[in-house]
Order: C-alpha cells, then structure tokens, then sequence
C-alpha cells in the first residue's frame, strides 16, 4: 500500500529511489544484527515426563481390553495412535508455553526465517509417530527428541522411515 502510494503520488522515479533506499537500509541491517542457537535454548518441558507417563497407562490399559477381547486388533491399533498422536500434542503445546519470547529457537521460528513448530517440537519436545516406508504410522512413538539424543531402537525407527524419500 505504501509503495502504491508513493507512485501514485511522486512517479516512477522517486519510487524507484525509494525502493533503491528501502533495499539498501535491508542490506546495511541485516548483517547488524544476528541470533546464535545454543543446545541449551533447546528448553525440554518439565511436563514432558507426566505426560509420556499418562500416555502409557492409557496405552497398557488399551491393550489390556485388546488381550480380553474387548477390542479388535484394529481398534487397539487406531486407539493406540490416538493416545500418542495427543501425547505429542501435549509436549508440543507445553514445549511452546514454555519457550522465552527471546528464545532465540523460538524467533526464528516466530518471525518466520527458519523453523516451524514441529521442529522445534523434534528438537526439544519429542519425535513423536512415524510412518514406515510403506507410509503405515509405526505404534511406538519415539520419545526422546534430538537434544536428548534418541536411543537405538528410536534411531532406527527413524532412519526407517526416512530411507522411503530415498
């Protein structure tokens, strides 16, 4: 609206001076200021444990309706992904409540430049699901996140499901 504005009312020329002027002060500013990541802006929600634990009572219980017949394999299966699907909607909404305004991790993603929620998610909160390389959602969910480190099993799960863009 402002570059409308000002062709509209000074021409051209004058625009194209302005936007020259625009683009200039971008290139003297961007190089002013800057953010560095640190591991530790890597913040893990204290929730995290609790909620990992309530997810696998409500999973152990699932199961146990699926060994008394209550459920059909199916069932079992599509309930167990429900429960780890809003497990890690829980980490992920305590991850961002938890995150500083000047988190550096959090600013980039906020502004925009780089990062979105489910990497910082991956980064600090946990993994969560994955698909396997038939694009099935595998049932056991990879807690850790890469700050902690993921152990071997969560590795190749991971790995897994990576090889199918290959």
């Amino acid at each position: 609206k402002i570059i409308d504005k000002c062709l509209k009312v000074h021409g051209t020329p004058m625009t194209a001076q302005v936007l020259d002027k625009i683009k200039a002060m971008g290139y003297k500013y961007s190089t002013k200021a800057a953010i560095t990541v640190a591991v530790c802006d890597a913040t893990i929600p204290p929730e995290k444990k609790d909620i990992l634990a309530n997810a696998d009572a409500q999973v152990q219980e699932i199961n146990e309706y699926f060994n008394n017949g209550f459920i059909s394999n199916a069932e079992r299966k599509s309930a167990v992904l429900s429960v780890w699907n809003q497990a890690t909607t829980d980490v992920t909404v305590a991850l961002t409540k938890g995150l500083d305004d000047y988190n550096p991790i959090y600013m980039m993603a906020d502004s925009g430049a780089r990062g979105s929620t489910n990497q910082i998610r991956q980064l600090a909160g946990m993994r969560g699901l994955i698909a396997n390389t038939s694009g099935e959602t595998i049932e056991i969910p990879i807690r850790a996140n890469y700050r902690e480190g993921l152990n071997i099993l969560e590795y190749f799960i991971s790995s897994r499901g990576a090889r199918k863009g290959l």
